[in-house]
């Protein structure tokens, strides 16, 4: 058994060994949660070592409703690029363009 395939175990995330689809695991990182990001780095990881192609982006302060224009801004382009290349099959990047850094 690859190592990978032990972390989807304990995480009880077998059913994305069988998963095509690219993923990309948005994550709200707030300071005092009892939602860890936890799930998402391991599944993330074992993608990764899996040979799959995954991305992690973590949002630092946000609970599952962002509140950060930034924040919510990404995540949208995001979904949409995503959508756009893997969906309908465009030729568009599978992930936004980087824009300049703003302050919310």
């Amino acid at each position: 058994m690859h190592p990978a395939q032990n972390i989807f175990r304990f995480a009880n995330c077998a059913f994305a060994l069988s998963a095509r689809p690219p993923r990309e695991f948005l994550a709200a990182a707030p300071r005092l949660s009892n939602v860890p990001v936890l799930g998402s780095e391991q599944m993330y990881q074992a993608l990764k070592r899996l040979g799959r192609p995954t991305e992690l982006v973590v949002y630092p302060g946000e609970y599952h409703e962002f509140k950060t224009p930034s924040h919510i801004k990404d995540r949208l382009e995001r979904y949409l690029a995503w959508y756009a290349h893997y969906v309908k099959g465009d030729s568009t990047p599978a992930r936004p363009a980087p824009s300049p850094k703003s302050a919310d």
